[in-house]
């Protein structure tokens, strides 16, 4: 029994000392998508200053075309950010954080399609199952799962060697964290590249009608 109320302690004591990785500011005056209310900036947890550069309605096919999630794309500095389709992933080079947020507003999207949709988008994009960088993010991916509610973010930052730092979080509706405590943030090394492959996977090339307008909604 001892050893089952420190187990307890302990969950709630690494619950209480997690801090977000994004805490969202809202639009003022609010402006909404599917019942989402869109940021207009937010704070890392490291203190740094991020601006809403962009925010989206991304649908898919579920017999009947569906409302999946509404994604926000965040920098740190919004000046370097070329708004346009074909200038917004590169530009996102020159910035020291890049978030995208995404609000999932489907009842629950299986986790096995999520990582299809990204495999196919991986692979439109020239990233092959076995690249590192990829890998990680997928596997990360993998162990979460995602209802109406959960806000799942993917944090990048830049290095002092180039590289890049990537951390993922996914909340529930009422604010745990998904799965569970232990899994609160994943750190992640990746390669210079890594930044610019994971986003491609929204950003980048695709032949999905869907993914298309919702990139172009995120210009607006």
């Amino acid at each position: 029994m001892k050893t089952f109320v420190l187990a307890i302690a302990s969950l709630v004591l690494a619950a209480s000392a997690h801090a977000d990785l994004l805490t969202l500011s809202p639009s003022n005056p609010a402006v909404k998508i599917s019942g989402v209310t869109v940021s207009s900036s937010a704070k890392s947890s490291s203190g740094a200053s991020l601006t809403t550069v962009g925010a989206a309605l991304r649908k898919k096919q579920v017999i009947l075309a569906s409302d999946i999630y509404v994604g926000e794309v965040l920098v740190s500095d919004s000046s370097r950010y070329v708004k346009t389709v074909a200038g917004a992933l590169p530009s996102l080079e020159n910035e020291d954080q890049v978030a995208l947020v995404l609000h999932i507003v489907y009842p629950f999207v299986p986790t096995s399609l999520l990582v299809s949709d990204l495999n196919s988008q991986a692979s439109q994009n020239g990233i092959t199952s076995d690249d590192a960088d990829y890998a990680a993010f997928s596997s990360l991916v993998k162990s979460y799962s995602y209802r109406s509610g959960t806000v799942f973010t993917i944090l990048f930052s830049r290095n002092a060697d180039g590289s890049q730092t990537m951390t993922l979080e996914n909340k529930n509706s009422d604010g745990s964290i998904a799965p569970n405590p232990a899994g609160v943030q994943n750190p992640v090394t990746v390669s210079a590249q890594g930044k610019h492959k994971i986003l491609s996977l929204w950003l980048g090339n695709t032949n999905d009608s869907y993914l298309k307008t919702f990139q172009t909604d995120l210009m607006k």
